[in-house]
């Protein structure tokens, strides 16, 4: 069913409201408001100096002092490991199909199971020698590699695409979602319902609070020597400004084609073709194979760098014993490779559609969101106890000195 969106004239929706309204609701998809739940887990690691891993069992049981209830904060470390692993068989449940579809048009093949078993093994390749290059070497250089291609594809589209459409719609984007944005973040659509919110907004939100405890814990674990500002500042803008950036210009690409009567995108999306209809937009570019290609080597540098610190977090997580700064065995890590694969790749090989990795999305983060709100209640009173009868001078003054301890 086509998305009627919050403005109406007469009950009639006009194809120019709909497009309006795809541009506002990407910034709206994209916007910071969870980002900052990234940063909440690892204040007391750094600064307080108060744990000795980066469990959120000590994390919890510091705050609940010594009445913590030992079977409850462990409770709340099993649903952490659990979102860490699943949030990231997620992700490779999602991208696997589309780099599948890319793969297939660039070398004229069909892809089928043998070939998910193929990427599969691939990108646990890719895992494999980053994890044995180490943190530093490895992970970091991947990472990399992946941002350079997707700032190449991004600004290659921008260039042989219409331009001036796709900053337009920046422009429209911003302003429209400015002007609505109360009524966007609670609307619901419970006379319409049509179950647009429910399906994309509230979705969206919830995926990306599903990364809280894997985001967080692996930015501190990272972060080492950085203030509690500058993470903030990196995550709750930079994660958005990227976003914007790669997705903004692909989506604006896609809406241009659309609108246009170049590409039935709205078509392929409501029949379930939503992998082939990336594929379809890569195909309208200039040196469209080679596009593609570039969007197949990031999509797999992506998702090997998402199991490689989903199962590092995963890895913290459970060596209660190990000691503070160092890594995790690579024996754990693999272990919980294995099952961040596995699970994608039994869903793909049944054929589970988009809609069942939603499914499970939001399953996931809704014990997932309870944690996070009681770690950011933590986080504010650990701050208040600490800095509350400072003065701005005071608190620069202490961390001047410790920079120079």
């Amino acid at each position: 069913m086509p998305y009627k969106p919050l403005v109406t004239s007469g009950g009639v929706v006009s194809e120019v409201a709909r497009y309006e309204w795809a541009f506002a609701y990407h910034w709206h998809h994209w916007s910071p408001y969870v980002q900052w739940i990234y940063t909440a887990c690892g204040y007391l690691y750094y600064n307080r100096k108060k744990t000795t891993t980066l469990s959120c069992d000590e994390t919890l049981a510091y705050d609940f002092k010594a009445k913590s209830p030992k079977l409850a904060t462990r409770i709340v470390d099993v649903v952490f490991i659990f979102s860490v692993v699943s949030s990231a068989a997620i992700t490779v449940g999602l991208g696997l199909p589309a780099i599948s579809e890319a793969a297939g048009y660039v070398f004229n093949f069909t892809p089928g199971q043998n070939f998910y078993y193929g990427m599969i093994l691939a990108i646990a390749l890719v895992y494999f020698i980053s994890s044995y290059i180490g943190l530093e070497k490895g992970m970091k250089n991947i990472s990399n590699w992946c941002c350079y291609g997707v700032i190449a594809l991004g600004v290659f589209v921008l260039l042989v695409g219409p331009t001036r459409f796709i900053l337009d719609s920046y422009l429209s984007g911003v302003s429209l979602t400015l002007n609505n944005l109360p009524r966007m973040l609670l609307w619901l659509d419970p006379v319409g319902g049509q179950s647009f919110p429910q399906w994309w907004t509230v979705w969206d939100w919830l995926y990306c609070a599903s990364f809280g405890p894997f985001t967080g814990l692996f930015l501190a674990r990272i972060s080492e020597g950085r203030s509690l500002r500058t993470i903030t500042l990196g995550v709750a803008a930079g994660t958005p400004i990227g976003l914007f950036f790669y997705n903004g210009i692909m989506s604006n690409y896609g809406i241009y084609l659309d609108s246009k009567g170049i590409l039935d995108i709205t078509g392929m999306v409501a029949e379930g073709n939503s992998y082939a209809a990336i594929v379809e937009v890569l195909k309208t570019l200039p040196l469209s194979k080679v596009a593609a290609l570039v969007f197949c080597l990031v999509g797999a540098l992506f998702l090997a760098t998402t199991i490689d610190s989903s199962t590092f977090t995963a890895a913290n997580i459970i060596e209660i014993n190990r000691p503070a700064g160092k890594d995790p065995s690579p024996v754990h890590r693999l272990v919980w490779a294995i099952l961040s694969t596995v699970i994608p790749l039994a869903c793909l090989l049944i054929g589970a559609d988009l809609n069942v990795f939603k499914s499970l999305g939001v399953v996931l983060a809704l014990p997932i969101l309870i944690c996070e709100v009681i770690m950011l209640w933590f986080v504010i009173k650990q701050l208040r106890e600490d800095y509350g009868d400072m003065t701005d001078v005071e608190i620069r003054r202490l961390f001047a000195a410790k920079k120079e301890e």
